[in-house]
């Protein structure tokens, strides 16, 4: 569903696969790591990002992003402000 959605975003121009989080999240852009901010549209959509695929852990959250950053990427110490 989720990538259907945005495909959708791709072909209205909206969203490139290329775009990163960082040009994507302004506003958590300083929570996010080097590695975080360079993570890409299309990374996402194919789940190699890095970020845990779990997500149950995410259900309790009131700020998706703010706990998928706060969690760290897989294979990383968690996240710090850089």
């Amino acid at each position: 569903m989720l990538s259907t959605l945005v495909g959708i975003a791709v072909s209205d121009g909206r969203v490139g696969l290329s775009q990163t989080l960082g040009e994507l999240l302004p506003a958590y852009r300083s929570s996010m790591s080097r590695q975080e901010t360079a993570i890409t549209v299309s990374q996402l959509l194919t789940m190699s990002a890095g970020f845990p695929t779990d997500l149950s852990a995410f259900m309790g959250s009131r700020d998706w992003i703010d706990f998928a950053l706060g969690y760290g990427l897989v294979g990383h110490s968690p996240t710090t402000a850089s």
